[in-house]
């Protein structure tokens, strides 16, 4: 996704009076949806959109304003459309939406005809064009029609990147009801609009986002009495509409956080070791709340080897923070919690109050001018107990006697049996880098990282990270990895699952095998964000990144999940 933002305009039509020659009558409920929309989608934590309303307004002055606002967007730009009104088709099946000066002898020259709408989005660069149609079809079940609203609507796909959601099929009549929100009348597919964006009941994964799908998934299973249609087959993507700060997850896990506060230098130089990783992440919001915590914490760290680290790896987290359409502005705030508050997890961003430089122990300071020395001192000795004529004990002298060696043994013989032996031995006895721990995770020990195999099927990059963050094995708090924690696996002397069969070839996973469960395949999904239908994943067989089709019909990509070892 590009650094700077998109635009994001939302046209906001409510038609609710008529002419008296339209042959349509009243409604009471447009200006309340408009209304209601405009107060979410232009908050600049939630939807940040350029908020255009057209209340009662005629044909010519919404048409001239979409026409010049399509034309002068580009790719990344998102423009929404919504509409709440009276929709009416003319003889040849022709769907147009009424506006005030509407006049039932003048349809096209009063209205907005569709096809008018898809031949503005064909000529303009944008590549995400929302429409919502809150609007009864009249007339869709007369006899004289040679065409219905929903080929009308498919026919609006010849426009690339034009998503539509109607109210209602063909032939229903959109209603307005009576809702909670204030006793207004609005239309019931605005309402459900409103309600599932209003208190994020679309964020159903509870991410804090709420994407185009989410909103489709929301409406179809709220509206009652209506089937509100989707329609998508040229639009790629998944356009994001607004932000939920009010069900979004903390972005840095409290557990990980509680680490920078403690005694052990170790531990916390392995924490700040995480939060470069995740600042170099593919999760936009997660990597500017993992800069925030780096930027802060620099200051507060008392130990000049994690301080070394963060200067080492400055460039990742010093970086600008991402664009509104990448980080939800309300989630990735970094105001720190004022020292009387009551312990709890912020929204965002938990970290604990930085702890003031303190006097090094003398031990620390001097431990590396320690170590030299005691090393030097042993080389030292290894050199004199081998130069000829030095006393030795063999194994079997009693204490305290020194012993020539033998007159027959030259003395620069040295012995090539027990060291090899005594070598092979220590090798035996280290410890393994993977283990399995008894919830089912895998430990890496050199990363102190923890991974969770997914199930061995074939799944998109939406369901892998829907399947990691609801992951509530071994107490929670997975995600995704990144591109860089999965290229962290790969060995070429391994081998993990059954892998990916083309013809007579077979091309496994490059993995320790204590990760076989990965099963048939060789791509593994990652963090990052979804870009005209494709999204981030990496090839454990090559052991490169690429980019694949997020529906995961392309080749058998499978599920990891990770977090930082629980200690």
């Amino acid at each position: 996704m590009d650094a700077q933002p998109g635009r994001r305009v939302a046209f906001l039509i409510g038609n609710q009076s008529f002419r008296p020659d339209s042959e349509l009558p009243p409604l009471h409920g447009p200006l309340n949806d408009i209304a209601a929309l405009a107060e979410i989608l232009g908050d600049p934590a939630r939807g940040a959109f350029d908020i255009r309303s057209f209340p009662d307004a005629t044909s010519g002055e919404i048409k001239a304003a979409i026409e010049e606002e399509l034309a002068g967007a580009g790719r990344g730009d998102l423009v929404l459309i919504h509409y709440a009104g009276h929709g009416k088709l003319d003889r040849a099946g022709n769907l147009c939406l009424a506006t005030s000066d509407t006049r039932a002898k003048a349809l096209h020259a009063t209205s907005i005809p569709a096809r008018h709408v898809r031949d503005l989005v064909a000529n303009s660069d944008c590549d995400s064009v929302v429409l919502l149609l809150d609007c009864c079809f009249s007339g869709a079940a007369t006899q004289d029609l040679r065409g219905d609203v929903a080929s009308q609507l498919r026919s609006l796909q010849e426009a690339s990147g034009f998503y539509i959601l109607s109210a209602s099929s063909e032939i229903q009549t959109a209603g307005e009801v009576e809702t909670a929100r204030d006793g207004q009348v609005m239309g019931r597919f605005t309402a459900a609009i409103v309600e599932g964006l209003g208190d994020g009941r679309a964020d159903q994964d509870r991410d804090g986002r709420i994407l185009l799908y989410d909103v489709v998934r929301h409406v179809q299973s709220s509206v009652r009495h209506q089937t509100p249609q989707f329609l998508a087959a040229r639009g790629s993507g998944d356009p994001l509409i607004a932000h939920s700060p009010a069900t979004a997850r903390p972005l840095i896990e409290p557990a990980i956080l509680a680490d920078l506060a403690a005694d052990n230098w170790r531990h916390r130089l392995g924490v700040v070791a995480h939060l470069v990783e995740l600042s170099r992440g593919g999760d936009a919001a997660t990597a500017a709340a993992a800069r925030g915590i780096l930027q802060r914490h620099q200051q507060a760290e008392r130990d000049v080897e994690v301080r070394g680290y963060l200067e080492q790896n400055a460039s990742a987290w010093r970086e600008a923070p991402p664009a509104w359409n990448q980080a939800p502005v309300a989630l990735v705030g970094t105001t720190p919690e004022p020292p009387a508050a009551a312990p709890r997890i912020p929204a965002v961003d938990p970290m604990p109050d930085p702890v003031p430089p303190g006097p090094k122990p003398f031990w620390r300071r001097w431990r590396l001018t320690l170590s030299i020395g005691v090393t030097v001192v042993a080389m030292l000795a290894i050199v004199v107990t081998q130069m000829p004529g030095t006393p030795t004990r063999p194994d079997n002298a009693p204490p305290g006697k020194m012993q020539p060696p033998a007159a027959t043994q030259p003395p620069t013989t040295t012995q090539t049996g027990p060291a090899p032996q005594t070598q092979q031995t220590q090798q035996t006895q280290a410890p393994a880098r993977y283990q399995i721990l008894g919830c089912g995770a895998i430990l890496d020990s050199r990363t102190r990282l923890e991974w969770y195999v997914g199930p061995d099927v074939d799944i998109g990059w939406g369901q892998a990270a829907g399947w990691a963050r609801g992951l509530d094995a071994c107490g929670g708090g997975w995600s995704l990895p990144s591109t860089t924690q999965v290229a962290g696996l790969f060995d070429a002397s391994q081998s993990a699952g059954t892998g990916y069969r083309t013809g007579d070839r077979n091309f496994p996973a490059r993995i320790d095998p204590v990760f076989a469960r990965i099963g048939g395949g060789s791509w593994v999904w990652v963090a990052g964000d979804p870009q005209e239908g494709r999204a981030p994943a990496f090839n454990l067989n090559q052991n490169k990144d690429v980019m694949l089709s997020a529906d995961g019909s392309e080749f058998p990509t499978r599920a990891f999940a990770v977090r930082l070892a629980r200690r």
